[in-house]
């Protein structure tokens, strides 16, 4: 009996000690913000409850460091995506914003009564096949010293109809890298070769 009392006491030691946590100070809630499980989640839950009667405009990421920081590593701290809904085709008035906004601890959806008004063209999801990552690296391999926390994929309204794309930059200059086929520009696509 004193054998298997000590077995047992020692299954139990064994097992309690296999699941402390190692480290103790960590951040339990802490999670990763993939671009694309987002988008996915975002826009799979449009579909189940409005069916082809929403429009994807942006997909507004904010990263955790600034581009040319000295310790950058790729993290992203919130992503925010922006959807439209019209309840009444014939009546403008009834336009709703719905906006996902996701950061590191918490997820948010609000529904906003608005007329939206909208410098954009609405986002096909089939024409995103870039990953947010590959064209990251293309912005940064361009211009290494981008100083910018903000990145936006959108479909910018222009003379010229052109894919979605991943703008980085800020009012110094910007970088633009094709979603759909990964082409980067240094001026804005919409406008190319327009003179405006």
């Amino acid at each position: 009996m004193k054998k298997l009392m000590v077995g047992l006491v020692g299954i139990v030691t064994l097992f309690t000690t296999a699941c402390v946590d190692l480290d103790p100070d960590r951040d339990k809630t802490a999670r990763i913000l993939n671009v694309e499980d987002i988008n996915y989640s975002d826009l799979q839950y449009m579909k189940d409850n409005y069916k082809t009667e929403y429009r994807w405009y942006s997909c507004n990421i904010l990263l955790k460091d600034y581009l040319d920081a000295k310790d950058f590593n790729n993290e992203v701290a919130e992503i925010t995506n922006i959807f439209t809904i019209q309840n009444d085709p014939k009546n403008s008035n009834d336009t709703y914003v719905i906006m996902f906004r996701h950061t590191l601890e918490d997820d948010d959806i609000d529904l906003i009564p608005s007329l939206w008004i909208e410098e954009d063209v609405p986002i096909k999801e089939h024409l995103v096949s870039v990953k947010f990552k590959e064209a990251l690296k293309k912005a940064l391999t361009a211009n290494p010293k981008l100083h910018t926390k903000h990145v936006i994929l959108r479909k910018h309204l222009g003379p010229l109809d052109i894919n979605p794309q991943y703008t980085f930059g800020n009012n110094k200059g910007l970088i633009f890298v094709d979603a759909s086929n990964g082409n980067l520009s240094y001026e804005q696509p919409a406008f190319r070769g327009t003179g405006f």
